[in-house]
């Protein structure tokens, strides 16, 4: 029996010697090749994202819930032992929620790095647009756990690479260091590459569009001057052309109307020197619109007269006008159609808004040959 039992030892012996067992699955990534196309790049960062809310602290959002209870208007939430600590400064480094949140820093951050090294591998495979997307949107996944993390806990190591079993030791950055490089990585080029808000139908709220990138660089502390000094003046038309398309819908609109108005101001100033006086009031009935549609001023009550009074027969054009007290409507008018154009404005105007009738008024007047002194 024992002879038997040796024998059948020694071909199970052979055969685990014959095994390797430290292959790659051939169909698995690895950090030499990984991501090997825009599929793959896709899924790595959206693995970053889920490491923001993937928290074993009641699965809630990074940072963890319990943080709040450090303000003047927290409460207890229940599995939250170690509350008391934080609330009486007694916590140590040995705190779980301590450990917790600062691997999830660097395994967030390792997560994004799997990706970020290997991204130059795709630049043949996927337009610039895309590839541009995929880095800042990395950089911004990695600045905010890193923002996270010097709040938390001052001078941490700053890791910029997928680490291994060779290269791991890696002594604390001073926190100064960490924001700098923050900083640095917010760069604005690439961030143009970001659409203002991805679909909400696909991505909901949970990809970084460029909105929530500049958010982070104001939270990162960087600079952008006053905003009091800051003028749409100051932008070269050229520049509002090149991007426009990337504003935000409200802000693109309002800078229409403030470039096109300076246009019409110059053609509106040719056209009042030549005489013709057609083509100035359809450049005031066009300022109007602007001033309704793009800039989005003008009460119900003006808007309502302004509609009244530019498809009025013998109106050359118009728009409402003044600064405050209710403000009026100007019109430039062929005087043969006076008395009609009075009617007209007068029925339309006060069948909506009909308990304006006593305050309602029409004046007209004669245009003066300039100023004179």
């Amino acid at each position: 029996m024992k002879k038997h039992l040796l024998l059948s030892l020694i071909p199970s012996a052979l055969l685990l010697g014959a095994c390797t067992l430290d292959r790659y699955p051939l169909t698995g990534p690895s950090t030499g090749t990984f991501p090997a196309s825009e599929e793959e790049a896709l899924a790595g960062l959206l693995a970053a994202y889920k490491n923001l809310a993937n928290n074993v602290q009641l699965y809630e959002p990074f940072p963890n819930r319990w943080m709040d209870q450090l303000s003047d208007i927290g409460c207890t939430r229940t599995v939250l032992s170690h509350w008391p600590d934080f609330t009486q400064s007694i916590v140590t480094s040995n705190s779980s929620q301590v450990k917790q949140s600062y691997a999830r820093i660097y395994k967030t951050a390792g997560r994004v790095h799997m990706v970020l090294d290997n991204l130059d591998n795709l630049k043949g495979k996927l337009d610039e647009q895309t590839y541009n997307q995929f880095k800042i949107e990395l950089l911004c996944l990695r600045s905010f756990v890193y923002d996270q993390a010097v709040q938390l806990y001052g001078d941490i190591p700053f890791i910029d690479h997928m680490l291994s079993l060779d290269d791991y030791a890696y002594a604390r950055t001073p926190k100064d260091t960490v924001i700098a490089r923050i900083i640095k990585d917010m760069d604005e080029d690439l961030m143009e590459s970001l659409p203002v808000r991805w679909g909400k139908d696909e991505w909901g709220s949970a990809r970084l569009g460029r909105a929530a990138a500049y958010a982070l660089k104001a939270y990162a502390g960087m600079e952008y001057g006053k905003f009091r000094e800051t003028h749409l003046r100051e932008v070269p038309r050229e520049v509002y052309d090149r991007y426009k398309d990337r504003l935000p819908v409200t802000w693109h609109r309002r800078a229409a109307h403030f470039y096109t108005e300076l246009e019409r101001v110059e053609r509106g100033a040719e056209a009042w020197r030549s005489g013709d006086i057609e083509a100035y009031g359809r450049i005031s009935t066009e300022s109007g619109h602007s001033s309704i549609h793009n800039w989005e001023t003008g009460s119900p009550e003006l808007i309502a007269l302004y509609e009244a009074i530019v498809h009025q027969d013998g109106v050359y054009g118009g728009r409402f006008s003044g600064a405050g007290f209710k403000g009026c409507c100007m019109a430039l008018i062929d005087p043969a159609f006076e008395e009609s154009i009075a009617a007209g404005v007068k029925r339309e105007y006060l069948a909506v808004f009909p308990a304006l009738a006593d305050k309602y008024l029409y004046c007209g007047c004669h245009s003066a040959d300039g100023v004179s002194l």
